[in-house]
């Protein structure tokens, strides 16, 4: 009886610590991913990353971060519904090696928004007029996802300017027509992005992040209660708490009109603004203090987003 009942205290004893360590590894995923906002914050300021935006001759903004000079240029390109912020994690690790160059593809962050410079070609020419006009020299290019079709396609029509190329996850088969509706990209992002901006007034959510979470594609893999407890409910305090939280391009209310061409607003700490608003400083990424326009298009040369006045000094953009 005194074996059976130290087998039996053995195996409660190893059932306790299998869900306490399952307890302890879910509060601390949960509190990874509520506070992760906050903590990449803190490295891109420590990373020595300048906010900037430069404009093409055809007038089209391209939103960037720049680091130190201290190597060679490396030109990162993130991938879908992201920005070169979201690089935060490994920026303070790569400038110091690295003069890196993070853009914000056209239709993310701060750059341009608008449909007809979405595909692949004006992706990657406008990229390589950035590696000629503003790095000025032969980058070496990392792309994530979709960044790493447009890297394999700015390093094969523009081999010139691409020294190496690093892909990341690339979906290179996952586009192909007959393919891509099944992939998880298109029914969690594209098609829930699809349809929030079609709704447009009426998609019953303040921003894409509460669209999404009434929406994803993910409440299938977690079961309703599930999303709700361990997903849905905690973003959406958290957003109750800090509205500027969603504040990002990403988090901007959708057009009146499935046809409006005009930028949604998107709100600030301080006062509603336009996804076009540039925040400018002269200090470290990530620290704003003042507000101004884009600067105007046409300009082929490197131009900041903003001056304070008629001067020579100019200052970074951060664009919210």
């Amino acid at each position: 009886m005194s074996g059976n009942r130290s087998t039996a205290t053995r195996v409660g004893a190893g059932i306790a610590a299998g869900i306490a360590t399952l307890g302890a590894g879910t509060a601390a995923y949960a509190a990874r991913n509520l506070t992760y906002d906050t903590r990449e914050a803190a490295r891109l300021a420590s990373s020595g990353m300048r906010a900037r935006a430069v404009t093409t001759p055809d007038g089209a903004v391209i939103t960037y971060g720049e680091g130190p000079a201290r190597g060679a240029p490396l030109l990162l390109i993130h991938g879908q519904q992201v920005s070169w912020a979201d690089y935060a994690s490994v920026l303070g690790t790569l400038t110091r090696d690295w003069h890196v160059f993070a853009v914000d593809a056209f239709g993310h962050g701060g750059s341009e928004k608008d449909p007809s410079r979405y595909p692949a070609l004006p992706q990657t020419e406008a990229l390589a007029w950035f590696v000629e006009n503003v790095v000025g020299a032969p980058v070496v290019v990392a792309g994530h996802s979709s960044g790493g079709l447009l890297a394999v396609r700015l390093a094969a029509d523009f081999a010139d300017r691409v020294r190496a190329v690093l892909i990341e996850d690339a979906p290179f088969f996952g586009t192909e027509p007959e393919r891509a509706r099944s992939t998880y990209a298109w029914l969690d992002t594209f098609r829930n992005i699809h349809r929030y901006l079609e709704a447009g007034a009426s998609a019953g959510a303040d921003s894409w992040t509460r669209y999404w979470l009434q929406h994803s594609y993910l409440r299938t893999m977690f079961g309703d209660r599930a999303w709700q407890s361990l997903v849905r409910g905690p973003v959406e305090r958290r957003l109750d708490r800090d509205p500027a939280s969603s504040r990002s391009c990403g988090g901007c209310r959708p057009p009146s009109t499935a046809r409006s061409r005009s930028r949604p607003a998107c709100r600030t700490g301080r006062a509603t603004t336009t996804c076009a608003t540039a925040r400018c400083s002269t200090t470290a990424a990530g620290s704003p203090d003042s507000t101004r326009p884009r600067p105007s298009a046409g300009s082929a040369s490197r131009q900041p987003c903003c001056t304070r006045r008629p001067t020579t000094r100019t200052a970074s953009c951060w664009v919210r």
